[in-house]
């Protein structure tokens, strides 16, 4: 049996810029970030008091923040599909207001709540019977679209659901905030004087399936994903290797399995938290792997950094760009950091070459790269 070749079919999302992929997509347009003060708990004591919080949501003992970000989620596998499908859950910290909301309160109800937990109730929300945990840090969106696809292509399974998704938490702000990676204004991506990233929170879930069971059940093939790859520098528990070469090998890994070089990428959608560190890494390992400068983004000057969930809004986010042939600019840029000039803008800006490279980091070093492409098939 041959390799299948992976089509996206299906995708929705929910940001600080409220339900549904068109308003995230306008606010990368527009250069606009949502982030504002916190009121969800005290940020007396942190570094910041900003954050993109999806609006209309609470913390409470009934529902998690992130099962009220499902809740509006638009997305499904097929019935047919469903016993031979599989879901991958994405996430760092899964429910943890419930744990914070039972510990502050004494109360052991919550204290249950875990990862794996989460994992049952999706499997129940989406009535399917067979998935997998993937807790890889920032990356994790990515390495689960990468399992998924991996899973599709050798034939294991027609279908994967891939949903992700964190909220902010008190516990997850602290522990940013102790680090000093936060920024005391909102993120500024690959700016000379950026300064720290700016938390958000995100769900959003993407259906991938083999390509000719898309064809065979006439659905919209968005685009394909078709090519990935990863590494571990395993350097620091939080600090990226400042070569970049772990980043560098997962890209050009992604570049192999795609059948394609750094020519053939028309854009990038990068992981650009707005730290110094990440994005000095980022930037090298790029140059280390392309022979020119290509357009590039981070969505994270608006979005914020959504954690588990970031990979897949870039995901989403690049079927945008493809389907408007449209790079939007990086948001929040006033100085471009030393040796970016060439790869960002302030400008929206026509994508000439229809192959996006889509890369994130994660904590412990890990890195994914992503290629998603425009569709052959009509």
């Amino acid at each position: 049996m041959g390799k299948r070749p992976v089509a996206i079919v299906a995708a929705d999302l929910i940001t600080a810029y409220g339900k549904g992929i068109e308003c995230c997509w306008q606010g990368m347009l527009e250069g606009r970030s949502v982030a504002s003060k916190v009121e969800r708990f005290s940020t007396e004591h942190f570094i910041s008091n900003l954050a993109a919080i999806v609006p209309g949501i609470k913390s409470n003992n009934e529902k998690s923040l992130i099962e009220q970000m499902f809740d509006r989620l638009e997305i499904n596998i097929i019935p047919e599909l469903s016993k031979a499908s599989w879901l991958f859950l994405a996430t760092t910290v899964g429910e943890i207001d419930l744990l914070e909301n039972a510990l502050l309160a004494g109360n052991k109800a919550g204290k249950n709540a875990s990862q794996l937990s989460l994992l049952d109730k999706c499997l129940q929300r989406w009535h399917l019977t067979e998935g997998r945990l993937v807790n890889a840090a920032c990356a994790s969106a990515a390495i689960a679209l990468i399992r998924a696809a991996a899973m599709i292509e050798a034939g294991k399974i027609p279908c994967a659901l891939v949903v992700a998704a964190d909220c902010v938490s008190e516990f997850v702000f602290s522990g940013f905030s102790a680090l000093g990676a936060m920024s005391s204004e909102v993120a500024r991506p690959f700016d000379a004087k950026r300064s720290g990233l700016t938390l958000g929170e995100a769900a959003g879930g993407m259906v991938l399936m083999d390509v000719d069971l898309a064809i065979q059940y006439e659905l919209p093939i968005l685009a394909m994903l078709s090519g990935w790859g990863m590494s571990c520098d395993a350097k620091h528990m939080t600090a990226p290797d400042e070569h970049g070469c772990s980043l560098t090998a997962a890209i050009n890994r992604a570049f192999t399995k795609a059948g394609i070089s750094d020519d053939d990428i028309g854009g990038i959608m990068a992981h650009g938290t707005g730290t110094v560190y990440n994005d000095a890494m980022e930037l090298q390992a790029l140059k280390n792997a392309f022979t020119v400068a290509k357009p590039m983004f981070s969505t994270k000057f608006g979005t914020g950094h959504t954690l588990g969930a970031a990979g897949l809004i870039q995901a989403i986010m690049a079927l945008k760009v493809l389907d408007n042939d449209l790079m939007p600019p990086q948001g929040n840029l006033v100085t471009p950091m030393a040796g970016a000039d060439n790869w960002l803008s302030t400008e929206t800006g026509k994508l000439e070459v229809p192959n996006l490279l889509s890369i994130n980091a994660g904590f412990g070093g890990i890195n994914a790269a992503l290629i998603i492409k425009t569709s052959d098939h009509d």
